[in-house]
């Protein structure tokens, strides 16, 4: 397959180029407004844009360097970078496996059918839902805020640390397992509708200094309340 070595490539909005990521090997930027399709390998260009990335295989690559929507189906996108090159601005659609293997700050949604978080790495999520479709492993860490009932599929062998000064809220009962981690900020249980039901949040250890909002209707007849 064709090497390209530039600084820049345009590519406009009927577009399309495909190419081994490995061979991609452009030194400033690809503007692409139009469709990247990316082979099987490791992406280390910048691609930014309005239009699209479609993944053909599994690829590695920094979270920055994917400033295009990207649609991954049936493969697996490992991102990986740190607090200057782990940003993820846009969205990532499919029904593949997007797997955490740096610490990674999402804007947007992951909406694929895994996302894995790699023991002693981050993601740090921006959006009030993450948007997972089937399975959510956190080996990890995950920074999260908004409702824990998106995350209807987690698996918690980690941690999951509320953003700080944001608020994370329960709704009808949940089992998180593994730490919660409250970070100087609020844990909100609510009971679900208008009926006075209450809610339970059971997690294996909580931890960190922060805000506990719980409900509870206790008189001489009654002692009912959200649990932890």
């Amino acid at each position: 397959m064709f090497i390209i070595s530039l600084a820049n490539i345009n590519i406009f909005d009927e577009g399309l180029l495909t190419i081994n990521p490995n061979n991609l090997k452009i030194t400033d930027r690809v503007q692409n407004n139009g469709i990247v399709d990316l082979g099987a390998g490791t992406l280390n260009s910048v691609i930014r844009g309005n239009g699209a990335i479609i993944t053909e295989g599994n690829i590695t690559s920094r979270a920055s360097n994917l400033d295009n929507i990207v649609i991954n189906t049936d493969n697996t996108l490992t991102l990986t970078g740190d607090a200057s090159t782990g940003v993820l601005s846009k969205l990532i659609l499919g029904t593949g496996t997007t797997v955490i293997g740096g610490n990674v700050t999402v804007n947007d949604a992951i909406i694929q059918d895994v996302l894995r978080i790699n023991t002693g790495k981050t993601l740090t999520s921006n959006a009030d839902s993450l948007g997972i479709a089937n399975s959510l492993e956190n080996n990890g860490t995950l920074v999260t805020y908004g409702y824990l009932d998106y995350l209807s599929t987690l698996k918690n062998n980690g941690t999951v640390q509320i953003k700080t000064n944001e608020t994370l809220n329960v709704i009808n009962n949940y089992t998180l397992g593994g730490t919660l981690d409250l970070n100087n900020s609020t844990l909100d249980i609510q009971s679900p509708g208008d009926e006075p039901t209450y809610s339970t949040l059971t997690v294996n250890t909580l931890k960190g200094t922060g805000d506990l909002l719980i409900d509870a209707n206790v008189n001489e007849t009654n002692k009912n309340a959200d649990k932890i």
